[in-house]
């Protein structure tokens, strides 16, 4: 009975010690824990800068120009004073009206500012200088009803030798290198126009010019890519209305002692489609998108 005795104080006592290592171990190992040092969240990618649109730029730009002018040429002076069929005003039997439809090359230089106020939106100020090759001719011999005989021969030229504008630019970026834009503003330009008119019957002729500097407006759009940090490529249309202008055609030969004369009258407009490029100066990373 003794060494059942002793058994049992044995392993009571192994038991003791068991318990007494596993409390020590529950006390010792979160404090050790604590202790250990944490590894840090792994850094969040750099991201990737986006191209920025901000600053100035200048370029050359080449396209056609097509002409949408115009003319009417009107009997004045003493046709609208006198007596019989010459005495009506607009009279149909010596009125002509047309339209020019010549299309032609232009080129020239553009010099700008972008700024780039958010991510997706760009307002800027540009101004162009090109040369305008438009320069046409309509001639017509006129078969003129009684009480008329004869002829109405007439022809009228009109020239476009340069022209200028200075736009505001709207541009919206779908992504960062492309830019869809809207630009309108003040548009100027060098117009010229000459009339020679005769009849075959009476042997009246009449001839008159003009050659002056007009100012009007244009609008348009365009896009524009950046293909590389400082060169853009541009595609671009825009209206160009420099308004009406007329002038005297005065009676030069066989003109008797009324003087009759004739108005031409000229509205000055065209379309433009070229394409562009760019040199920015000061483009680089600016936003980032999210």
């Amino acid at each position: 009975m003794q060494w059942f005795n002793s058994l049992w104080e044995f392993t009571a006592m192994k038991r003791a010690i068991v318990v007494s290592f596993g409390l020590v171990a529950l006390a010792v190992l979160p404090a050790a824990a604590a202790d250990m040092p944490v590894k840090a969240p792994p850094p969040a990618p750099p991201m990737a800068p986006v191209f920025s649109w901000t600053g100035f730029y200048i370029g050359g730009n080449a396209g056609a120009a097509i002409n949408d002018t115009s003319h009417t040429l009107d009997p004045s002076g003493c046709f609208l004073t006198g007596s019989g069929a010459g005495g009506v005003a607009a009279n149909p039997l010596r009125t002509f009206s047309s339209r020019f439809n010549q299309a032609a090359f232009t080129g020239g230089g553009q010099i700008g500012y972008n700024w780039q106020f958010a991510p997706a939106w760009v307002v800027g100020l540009e101004t162009d200088f090109n040369f305008d090759g438009l320069n046409q001719t309509d001639t017509v011999v006129q078969i003129l009803p009684a009480p008329l005989a004869g002829t109405f021969n007439h022809s009228v030229s009109h020239r476009r030798d340069w022209f200028g504008t200075a736009r505001a630019r709207l541009g919206w970026l779908p992504i960062d290198r492309v830019m869809l834009y809207a630009t309108g503003g003040l548009a100027y330009g060098r117009v010229a126009s000459s009339t020679a008119a005769s009849f075959s019957a009476s042997l009246d002729t009449y001839a008159g010019s003009i050659s002056t500097t007009r100012v009007g407006w244009t609008a348009g759009g365009g896009i524009e890519w950046a293909f590389t940090n400082n060169w853009t490529a541009k595609a671009e249309y825009l209206f160009v209305d420099l308004g009406s202008v007329s002038y005297t055609d005065a009676c030069i030969a066989a003109c008797g002692i009324l003087a009759p004369a004739y108005q031409t009258g000229v509205t000055t407009r065209e379309h433009i489609a070229r394409v562009g490029i760019n040199y920015l100066f000061n483009a680089g990373p600016a936003f980032a998108r999210y």
